[in-house]
């Protein structure tokens, strides 16, 4: 036995007014906006004639296409990667299979490029943050980007010198600050500092001993010349 599907005409179309749109009134009084490219491919003009099947394809491609026109706007409003974007995409109630579809169009195209996003982050947090390697991968992890894409990244970016290169940058910009502390506290102060930039403690010490022991310890006697 043969399933009746029900026919459908195009009762009304209004382009609008960004022209980018079409709300389209069929026979049944149900109204859908349709992208400007779907009422062409398919012809969605009054008294265009088609099933209800054809429709629920019809209404499937423009999910998929305000999938991608959204995650698109996302993706290029600001920096993302395929972690949060796919979050995104979830919270907007997309399907599995809408979401891998619009993820491997936007990959294809380099919308979406976890290995650029990576690279980026790295160089910013590293220059100008003055982040240690530790709390970079860290950073990276919690953004989901893969372990080795992180680590490719990394090891691209990072010398065994580095980890004193920005310690040593790191104490020229509170500098100043340090040495209004009193002199038991410059050298947890800095400590901390190296901590919260993610530096483990036993470097932190290690730093202070080998390369600042003196320095740091030295302004009250500039002063005093």
């Amino acid at each position: 036995m043969k399933m009746i599907m029900e026919e459908l005409i195009v009762r009304k179309s209004i382009i609008s007014k960004n022209k980018k749109s079409v709300v389209i009134t069929f026979s049944n009084n149900s109204i859908y906006e349709f992208p400007m490219d779907v009422t062409l491919k398919y012809s969605l003009q009054s008294g265009r004639k088609l099933t209800s099947q054809m429709l629920e394809e019809i209404i499937a491609e423009k999910r998929i296409y305000d999938a991608m026109m959204f995650a698109w706007k996302k993706a290029n409003s600001s920096s993302k990667t395929k972690k949060e974007i796919i979050k995104l995409l979830r919270k907007e109630l997309y399907t599995q299979e809408e979401v891998d579809y619009v993820i491997d169009a936007l990959e294809e195209k380099h919308i979406i490029d976890d290995n650029r996003f990576a690279d980026n982050a790295t160089q910013f947090l590293k220059n100008h943050k003055l982040y240690s390697k530790a709390k970079i991968k860290m950073y990276l992890k919690n953004k989901g980007i893969d372990e080795l894409i992180i680590e490719d990244v990394l090891s691209q970016n990072f010398t065994e010198e580095d980890d004193f290169t920005i310690s040593r940058a790191l104490y020229q910009k509170y500098k100043l600050r340090i040495s209004r502390k009193s002199l038991e506290k410059r050298t947890p102060y800095f400590i901390n500092v190296l901590q919260r930039n993610g530096f483990s403690f036993s470097f932190a010490r290690k730093f202070i001993l080998e390369v600042l022991n003196k320095e740091i310890y030295q302004f009250d006697s500039e002063n005093n010349e």
